[in-house]
């Protein structure tokens, strides 16, 4: 529910990071060219990636977490592995997703639809486009996710 209440606000951002344009004006060129579907645009990767990515985070971390609940060194690793795993398995989708949410207003669009996107992304730039951005991607994800699972299972057993 909450990546898809909030899936409008990540085309404009992306939009506007492929634009360069500020935020009226970005919503502004979307509506004016595309209506309100402009909003909607690579909604579909979205239902797929979300439950790909979120589902493996936890578990992952459900089966590398330690059967000790005070080793929080262990903890941590284990959510730095599944923050890790999450990424690398919609990685590809996020790049895919990204290209169709910042591309131009028709008649400009590049791209008709995840498919042909994959297709010419793949013939013109080889395999690694799909994992162009991956190495931030996980230097922010492992600590994060080292950080967040254990403090969050730590509160929740603290507040039971």
């Amino acid at each position: 529910v909450t990546g898809a209440s909030l899936h409008p606000f990540f085309v404009v951002k992306a939009f506007q990071q492929a634009t360069n344009s500020s935020l009226v004006p970005a919503c502004r060129q979307l509506y004016e060219a595309e209506s309100m579907w402009a909003f909607t645009r690579a909604f579909h990767l979205s239902c797929l990636r979300f439950p790909i990515g979120v589902g493996s985070f936890f578990a992952v971390n459900e089966v590398a977490r330690p059967s000790d609940p005070k080793s929080y060194t262990q903890r941590a690793a284990a959510g730095g592995l599944a923050g890790a795993t999450a990424w690398t398995l919609v990685m590809p989708l996020d790049v895919l997703q990204s290209r169709l949410m910042g591309q131009p207003v028709a008649p400009g669009r590049r791209y008709h639809g995840a498919v042909d996107c994959a297709r010419t992304l793949l013939r013109e730039h080889g395999p690694r486009v799909f994992v162009t951005g991956y190495s931030l991607a996980i230097f922010r994800a492992v600590p994060v996710s080292a950080i967040l699972l254990p403090v969050c299972e730590s509160l929740s057993a603290f507040f039971r």
